[in-house]
């Protein structure tokens, strides 16, 4: 449990937003449709893995200038995201530090979440429960905030705000993979069998997170032993 000194949080600033419906701008599908026939399409990048980090990873390289005109695909394994509704304050939040906040400013997600709410903490104070163990985190004098406080909801509400000005990204909902081929192991580019029978592509696939359960399996060794090419690689984040 964490608990945070009332003197040294400043004010929350809070407004409230109604939700809001995706209608326009980035595509989405849903993982199962029943009656329709088994797809195949390639994609430039995969992003295996939806969430706040998957989410804001197709969302900041859908904008990237370098890579603006590669078509990008999120797997998301949840239903499609309602929204943030402005209401009672949700138990799901991050700590989030000044470089994840100008990551958001760069997508143009910070200006959502400043006009919502959030909290600007200057010290932190965690301990064990089952000892006298404890760690305190603090600029000196409070010179400045070590982190801000921020519902996900929120923060996954202003990131799709931008993925619908990003036409180059397609999320799928409720995205099932039943198989993963990497080049190597008899595939020439990664190739990612979704449950309903859709094959898909891609030049490169990103993996959100590792899982021992995960079908997306980074073969390190090929890493290691060609650092100069990036074509058809698996990156862990």
């Amino acid at each position: 449990m964490l608990r945070l000194p009332v003197s040294r949080i400043s004010s929350c600033k809070v407004t409230k937003i109604v939700s809001v419906t995706f209608a326009r701008g980035v595509q989405t599908t849903s993982g199962d449709t029943l009656g329709e026939k088994p797809k195949s399409r390639h994609y430039d990048i995969i992003i295996a893995g939806g969430g706040l980090v998957g989410t804001t990873l197709a969302c900041s390289l859908g904008k990237n200038k370098i890579l603006g005109e590669k078509n990008i695909l999120l797997l998301e394994g949840g239903p499609k995201f309602k929204g943030f509704s402005g209401g009672e304050y949700a138990n799901r939040v991050s700590a989030l530090n000044n470089g994840t906040i100008n990551l958001f400013k760069s997508i143009g997600a910070w200006d959502t979440i400043a006009s919502a709410r959030y909290k600007p903490v200057k010290q932190m104070h965690v301990w064990d429960a089952s000892s006298h163990a404890s760690i305190t985190f603090n600029h000196d004098n409070f010179s400045a905030d070590i982190a801000t406080i921020i519902e996900n909801d929120l923060v996954l509400h202003a990131v799709y705000e931008q993925l619908q000005k990003t036409p180059n990204v397609e999320v799928k909902y409720e995205a099932r993979i039943e198989d993963v081929k990497l080049p190597g192991s008899g595939a020439n580019k990664s190739e990612i069998a979704m449950k309903g029978g859709d094959k898909l592509t891609c030049d490169l696939l990103y993996q959100k997170e590792y899982s021992f359960n995960s079908k997306v399996v980074c073969d390190w060794d090929a890493l290691i032993s060609h650092p100069a090419s990036n074509k058809n690689q698996v990156f862990e984040l």
